[in-house]
């Protein structure tokens, strides 16, 4: 089960945030020096994914080192 969860984490870590930046109308690589107007609604949205894909990859990581 423990690796099927972590599985899911990796597919996690590959998917929301990066996709959600590349499929953001003109932003990321080659997006040119003009800002783009994220919605905060957005903003919140990769900032907390990101943070609990980190709390979850420290919890799995101090589990590791104590077993």
């Amino acid at each position: 089960m423990r690796e099927s969860a972590l599985n899911g984490l990796r597919t996690m870590l590959e998917s929301d945030v990066p996709t959600l930046r590349n499929r953001t109308t003109k932003a990321g690589h080659g997006a040119g020096t003009r800002s783009v107007e994220v919605p905060e609604s957005i903003a919140i949205y990769a900032i907390t994914v990101a943070a609990a894909n980190i709390r979850l990859l420290i919890s799995e990581w101090r589990n590791r080192k104590v077993q």
